[in-house]
């Protein structure tokens, strides 16, 4: 496992991202979640693409640490440009990349203005536009973390319809693995990211029911 520092290569993208690159082979770029530490590919994803030939690296997003979080907003081309200065430096490209949620979003916008870096995309949980209806959910979600109040099984019905599809909620097993979380953090600035709302985050815990 090799650990490095990758200074950018653009004064936009004024960052040095953190990441860590594991395995040996064609590489494949790993961009996570908003708020979200790279190790979240290191349980699954990464010993699968090693044990199939690839080399991994995953890296943690400006604003999320150890890489540096200067003065936002933050801006996805902002983010795209950190991955493609990463990229370029190391050699990777054209390199596969897989990203989730917010992190497939700048895989889109990596591959829409970079396409010379990338050779192919996996989206997970991403999105083409934000409507006028997801606008309303995330001002709806940023007031209700904004209240600090006991989250009810309304909030967690409302989230789990936003990140899951039908086949997923249809799954007994699934929908109780995810209610038997007893406690979880949750940013508003998460919740609201998606529709490019810029917020000050709180956080708050979730408590729930673990019978099913």
């Amino acid at each position: 496992m090799d650990d490095f520092r990758c200074p950018p290569e653009s004064e936009r993208a004024a960052v040095e991202l953190s990441f860590r690159a594991y395995g040996a082979g064609d590489p494949v770029l790993f961009l996570p979640p908003a708020a979200t530490r790279a190790d979240v590919w290191l349980t699954h994803q990464v010993p699968a693409f090693v044990a199939a030939g690839y080399q991994a690296v995953v890296v943690d997003n400006r604003g999320t640490a150890p890489s540096p979080a200067p003065a936002g907003p933050y801006r996805l081309a902002d983010l795209a440009a950190d991955a493609a200065a990463l990229i370029a430096r190391l050699g990777l490209g054209p390199c596969r990349v897989v990203g989730a949620s917010l992190g497939a979003m700048i895989t889109q916008e990596l591959a829409a203005h970079y396409p010379g870096l990338v050779h192919s995309v996996a989206l997970l949980g991403t999105r083409r536009r934000t409507d006028v209806y997801r606008q309303l959910l995330a001002r709806a979600a940023m007031a209700r973390a904004l209240a600090a109040t006991p989250v009810t099984d309304a909030d967690v019905a409302a989230q789990l319809g936003q990140m899951f599809g039908p086949q997923t909620l249809a799954d007994d097993r699934e929908v109780a693995s995810m209610l038997g979380i007893r406690s979880r953090r949750i940013t508003a600035a998460v919740w609201a990211a998606s529709a490019g709302l810029s917020i000050v985050p709180v956080t708050w815990t979730r408590c729930t029911d673990t019978s099913v």
